[in-house]
């Protein structure tokens, strides 16, 4: 579409704006809890409704460090074997997965 105003040419393109947000795909978990944060040896998972299909850990170099599939709605995180500093989490259950950042002292 090209229109002309005085000796101004002005063009606009075909574009259309849609209501989105800058974003990933994850979503809340009901009800999550995650304690004690930080933890000396372990953490609890817990969610109010959705089952955890399976919760992986990774250091901040991006590697796994533990994966469970517990299939249950709480589960107890070990992390003796783990060296203290920070962790992510991906808690996955039926509906979608989360990212927490975990404190191992």
């Amino acid at each position: 579409m090209e229109e002309t105003y005085g000796t101004t040419d002005v063009v606009v393109d075909n574009f259309s704006l849609t209501n989105t947000t800058l974003s990933n795909n994850e979503f809340e978990i009901e009800d999550l809890a995650i304690y004690p944060n930080p933890s000396v040896d372990s953490w609890l998972v817990s969610t109010k409704t959705d089952a955890i299909q399976s919760i992986e850990v990774f250091n901040l170099l991006g590697t796994k460090v533990m994966q469970l599939n517990p299939d249950a709605r709480t589960v107890n995180i070990d992390a003796t074997n783990l060296v203290p500093g920070m962790y992510i989490t991906k808690i996955s259950t039926a509906y979608g997965t989360v990212s927490r950042k975990l404190i191992k002292r």
